[in-house]
């Protein structure tokens, strides 16, 4: 996958661009409803043989409009969320610096050099996608601006238990601590990442071992409690127990997991955490 970062202004020739299909959004987390729109893009520039292409935002445009907001905390950071692309097949990815100047620009300035500009064909989005200046462009607009010049495909809000499958809800799930259900709108259970840190001599146990794993500031991560957790080091999984305690960005730096039938030698080594359910 070719991964382009764009920050506003950029010289469009300077691209040389193919035609493409593109599914555009911040598609935090990659949720069953982002999965729907990123795979009908798929399906379009395979059945058109376009260039199939992705358009996201980074960092989250409430960081940059709303001063006063706390920072954002990411169900996917940047790298991990290009990796979910790049395993749905996507062929160019667009990373778009949302700043204070590209929060300035118009609805039809946005569609000039960020999708006529790029050689887009054909975009899908989500039925509540707006971009512009304080959002003033919607799916409506984007139809008609697009008359002539590219095609547009809006997909319908997605729910499941009558509720809109989104990253909110999701963050929601999340911050309550029910991350049991979050597969059902995620598709899978949530997942973050860090890396397994030196163990102290005191730490095993006679069940398992206590470590410390560091994890990206960026991720959200449960509320406080007890949860069941699994760990995928290397290739392998191990069942465990997290202890978490949640801290504010300043002071997060690890936390702490109780590993079963844990490998001797995996200090220093990346792992992947999913949040099973909480138990206490």
């Amino acid at each position: 996958m070719e991964i382009l970062h764009l920050e506003h202004p950029f010289l469009v020739d300077y691209l040389k661009a193919e035609p493409c299909v593109m599914a555009l959004g911040f598609f935090d987390g990659v949720h069953l409803g982002h999965k729907q729109i990123i795979q009908t893009a798929r399906d379009i520039a395979k059945k058109k043989n376009l260039k199939f292409s992705v358009m996201t935002f980074y960092p989250h445009p409430r960081e940059v409009i709303n001063k006063n907001a706390n920072s954002v905390d990411y169900l996917s950071p940047l790298p991990v969320k290009n990796e979910l692309f790049a395993n749905m097949g996507v062929e160019r990815l667009y990373v778009v610096k949302f700043d204070i100047n590209f929060s300035l620009l118009s609805s039809i300035d946005f569609v000039k050099q960020y999708i006529l500009g790029v050689h887009c064909k054909h975009v899908v989005a989500g039925f509540d996608f707006t971009y512009g200046y304080k959002g003033e462009g919607n799916m409506d607009k984007l139809k008609e601006e697009g008359r002539g010049k590219f095609e547009v495909t809006t997909i319908a809000k997605i729910e499941h238990h009558n509720q809109k499958i989104s990253s909110t809800i999701i963050r929601q799930f999340i911050s309550s601590g029910n991350v049991g259900v979050v597969p059902e709108y995620l598709g899978d259970f949530y997942e973050i990442r860090g890396r397994v840190m030196k163990i102290p001599r005191s730490y095993p146990l006679d069940d398992g071992v206590m470590v410390k794993i560091y994890v990206d500031r960026d991720y959200m991560l449960p509320r406080s409690g007890m949860y069941k957790i699994q760990a995928q080091i290397e290739n392998e999984y191990y069942d465990g127990i997290c202890y978490q305690k949640l801290k504010t960005k300043a002071e997060l730096e690890f936390i702490e997991v109780k590993l079963f039938d844990y490998p001797k030698n995996f200090c220093n080594k990346n792992v992947k955490l999913k949040w099973l359910h909480r138990i206490t």
